[in-house]
């Protein structure tokens, strides 16, 4: 199973997904605004989990010091998920975290197609 073109292709659109006209975004856990392309795909729940690592509302664009120095910063992405979703966001991606998942390639490669699509329509924003 390769999942390598799949993280990648994710994490374009996750740090692409909520730019400004300029291209920059802002950090899901503190206040630091820069270009995308220096964000990381921070996950809230871990990566590790496949039940979740490609979830939308698990991911957003996380500077690399909160990210990797900070440990993603839990508590304030927790909150981040609160006031951007709802309530029980940083509950539900927990529970769904624990559910047995192993993609089949051909899923995989499905999703990069949706990826890569979805990447397509923000350039043509």
């Amino acid at each position: 199973m390769d999942i390598s073109k799949l993280d990648t292709v994710f994490s374009e659109y996750i740090r692409r997904r909520d730019v400004d006209e300029f291209g920059r975004v802002k950090c899901c856990t503190c206040d630091m605004v820069t270009h995308w392309s220096e964000m990381d795909a921070g996950h809230f729940v871990s990566r590790k989990h496949l039940a979740t690592r490609w979830n939308e509302q698990n991911v957003h664009s996380q500077c690399p010091e909160c990210n990797r120095l900070g440990d993603g910063k839990l508590k304030e992405y927790a909150n981040y998920l609160v006031e951007r979703y709802f309530i029980t966001t940083p509950r539900k991606l927990k529970v769904l975290s624990r559910a047995t998942y192993k993609p089949m390639q051909h899923e995989i490669d499905e999703m990069v197609q949706v990826y890569k699509e979805k990447i397509k329509q923000l350039d043509n924003q």
